[in-house]
């Protein structure tokens, strides 16, 4: 099966609005089996989106658009795909029911505008939104399928989950496979030396993708049954093993964070961390995941050299002869907000991210406390300030997880 992706709306189309729904559906797609051949951005007019959904059935099995379902002027979406289709519109009670019932819930009244999204083409059929007022579409054309999908991704996202993939599933024939691999501490093209002949194999095949302070690899496996796809990628995936294992911190969707929150939460340690040039970033990463203060005690950051010098209880002169960007300093952190804290660990981070500064831009220091004492590290992050703060969190990341070590 081919899929096309259609985006429907001005704020996407003029860069206001990043479009993560179609990264999401591609992804999903994929991995189900279904081959994405096009994509395409359309402003919010009735006849560039009609033109763009005729083009792309001419194109694919599958054509998914998304967004344009709301009860605005502007959204044009139902009108377009009748408009493409020649299906005429018509308004489908147990639709305006439940959209009536949602402004009840909420005692608002319901504006007249908001009808609107109970209008269906003929012969398509709604699919619930649980999380807002706009219905999807599900429609089937001479053998192809169009799905309307709502634009915010807390709506789009579990509607394709669990309303549309079911669906579709019974449609694809075969078996796919799909694995992501994800590594640190390695640059991407060090990681294909490693990697070589692996990444030449076109079933199943194996691609990096190069992210900041990250190479995620796609393992990607079809086969003639689901079973066949599953036992290819798991044979590719342990030939990864071999090569790079040092490097690989997990599996699918897990970030370096979770992971480690994870294990820490399986030991009963606590973490806490005291950040310089790298702004609260490695402290924003922790306590974004869920259950996260279960085991992250917290953190403070500590820019100037005489913040950095209360905070350790250092004598200003020795922080001075030492330099407010060193290992003594980071190490000092590390310890001092491990002791404050109370933590198993005490993180700490320092550099210059410049663009001006009083020494070498880039160069930055991470610190990992624990009973046994600390441990510091150096490194060289460029010259991009931007770059420089996050790979200085990823960098103090990864050095806890490598000290933390294998799992219990």
């Amino acid at each position: 099966m081919k899929a096309a992706l259609i985006a429907v709306g001005n704020e996407v189309l003029f860069g206001d609005t990043v479009n993560t729904n179609a990264a999401f559906l591609a992804a999903q797609l994929t991995q189900s089996g279904v081959e994405v051949v096009r994509q395409a951005v359309v402003p919010d007019a009735l006849a560039d989106v009609a033109a763009s959904i005729h083009d792309a059935l001419a194109a694919a099995d599958l054509v998914v658009l998304i967004g344009g379902l709301g009860p605005t002027v502007d959204d044009l979406t139902r009108q377009a795909l009748a408009l493409a289709t020649d299906r005429p519109l018509h308004e489908d009670g147990a639709a305006l029911a439940e959209i009536e019932g949602y402004f009840r819930e909420r005692r608002r009244p319901m504006p007249v505008s908001n009808r609107q999204q109970a209008l269906v083409p003929e012969g398509g059929q709604l699919l619930p939104n649980q999380r807002g007022t706009a219905p999807g579409l599900w429609l089937e054309v001479d053998g192809r399928v169009l799905v309307a999908l709502p634009g915010p991704p807390i709506e789009l996202e579990p509607m394709f989950q669990e309303a549309v993939l079911p669906r579709l599933l019974p449609r694809l024939g075969g078996g796919r496979r799909v694995i992501w691999v994800r590594t640190s501490g390695i640059g991407e093209s060090s990681l294909q030396e490693l990697l070589g002949d692996l990444l030449t194999t076109a079933n199943p095949s194996l691609l990096p993708y190069a992210k900041l302070g990250e190479v995620h690899l796609r393992i990607l496996a079809d086969g003639k049954s689901q079973e066949a796809a599953d036992q290819a990628a798991q044979g590719l995936l342990e030939a990864v093993r071999s090569r790079i294992a040092a490097y690989i911190y997990g599996l699918g969707d897990l970030t370096l964070e979770e992971v480690i929150l994870r294990r820490l939460g399986a030991r009963a340690q606590t973490v806490a961390v005291a950040e310089s040039a790298s702004g609260g970033l490695v402290s924003e990463r922790l306590s974004a995941v869920a259950g996260a203060s279960r085991v992250f005690l917290g953190g403070t950051v500590v820019y100037t050299a005489g913040a950095k010098a209360r905070w350790a209880g250092l004598d200003p002169e020795l922080l001075s002869r030492e330099g407010p960007v060193s290992a003594f300093t980071a190490s000092h952190l590390a310890l001092a907000v491990r002791r404050e804290l109370g933590a198993s660990w005490g993180v700490a981070t320092c550099g210059w991210a410049g663009p001006e500064a009083d020494g070498e831009i880039g160069l930055a220091y991470t610190a990992v406390a624990g009973e046994d004492g600390v441990a510091c590290r150096e490194h060289r992050l460029g010259r991009n300030r931007y770059d420089i703060r996050h790979r200085l969190a990823q960098a103090a990341l990864w050095q806890l997880y490598q000290t933390l070590g294998e799992e219990s």
